[in-house]
């Protein structure tokens, strides 16, 4: 009884989960179809085709119409965003992955390094050294946060797409103020970023780095793309950003950024600025470090890296993400991501 009970809070949680995925992949394919006109049905009824043989279900096949719809033509190799997120990253990366939203945990899990820019944790209503996890008292937090630093930004647990984030001055920073937060995060410095993004704009920027293991143990960058904020914003979050693909090779940037309805430009709206082949800033450096930080905790095999480099040419590394790091971007501009290692059938 208790096996059949729990089948059917699982087929409908799914089912839920499927809805809501499929309710994305609508938004981008009326988007698509807007400016692209309707799809060809012969390349629907492909899609239809794939999902039932390689997904044994349709449901999986919108994402296919969109990544389709995208690249004007069908690829095989190409894994839908529910099917990602509902059959392989449960298998691949599991409850090791769900840790990262535990922003706290940073430093232990990665050997205290200096990469991320975390300074106190507020925890449990207690403040806690970032470096030690020793707890110190409101005096002792404010001197942590402010000495060298004007202004500070804490970051919620648990939050995703630059929401939870709010930016602090030591005039702004009372008991008061944290505990109406609500929400146990961390504090890091705010980040004065290289000249390299703030000719885009002066919002920090964030480069997605996507690490993946395979089986046989080597860890590769599989995918990358720089957000660049848009507008008088304060950072990067959902609908205020262009999304540029980076050659994961190279570190260049490809010809197309997209906004968040996924039409294109080749240009930053704010200054005109076109972005082919430029080349992000100690690229290489980065991919050395997310590698040896991955192979440091290969539990979850699959990691996405929020990173940044400072006026001083330093890599800060704003958050990971290894619960849900979407690959239907990747899928739907430079992918399939994953053809090369057969993933579908590797699990």
């Amino acid at each position: 009884m208790k096996k059949h009970v729990l089948q059917i809070y699982t087929d409908i949680k799914i089912s839920i989960w499927n809805h809501n995925f499929n309710k994305d992949a609508l938004f981008y394919l009326n988007s698509i179809e807007s400016r692209e006109g309707k799809l060809n049905k012969n390349l629907i009824k492909l899609c239809d085709e794939y999902a039932l043989d390689c997904f044994k279900n349709k449901v999986y096949a919108p994402w296919l119409y969109v990544y389709t719809a995208m690249h004007k033509e069908f690829k095989e190799g190409w894994i839908p965003d529910n099917y990602f997120g509902i059959e392989i990253l449960p298998k691949i990366n599991g409850s090791y992955g769900k840790i990262a939203s535990l922003r706290p945990l940073n430093k232990r899990i990665f050997q205290n390094t200096n990469l991320f820019p975390d300074l106190l944790y507020f925890i449990n209503g207690r403040f806690l050294n970032a470096s030690t996890l020793e707890q110190v008292d409101f005096q002792t937090a404010k001197n942590i946060l402010f000495k060298n630093f004007e202004s500070i930004v804490f970051k919620k647990n648990e939050s995703a797409k630059g929401k939870g984030i709010i930016f602090l001055t030591e005039s702004e920073f009372s008991i008061n103020t944290i505990m109406n937060l609500n929400a146990d995060g961390v504090f890091q410095n705010k980040i004065e970023q290289h000249d390299f993004f703030k000719s885009f704009n002066n919002a920090v920027s964030t480069l997605r780095v996507n690490s993946f293991i395979d089986l046989n143990g080597h860890c590769e960058i599989i995918f990358c793309d720089l957000r660049l904020p848009t507008g008088n914003v304060t950072h990067v979050y959902d609908g205020s950003y262009i999304r540029i693909p980076v050659n994961p090779k190279t570190g260049q940037l490809f010809k197309k950024g997209y906004f968040s309805e996924w039409s294109t430009t080749e240009h930053h709206p704010d200054n005109s600025k076109p972005y082919h082949n430029l080349e992000i800033p100690m690229y290489f450096k980065i991919v050395e470090h997310i590698k040896k930080l991955h192979l440091s905790y290969p539990l979850p095999r699959i990691i996405g890296w929020d990173i940044i480099i400072d006026n001083e040419n330093n890599i800060q590394i704003l958050e990971w993400n290894a619960n849900h790091p979407g690959i239907k971007f990747a899928e739907a501009t430079v992918g399939p991501v994953f053809k090369n290692y057969d993933l579908i059938n590797s699990i």
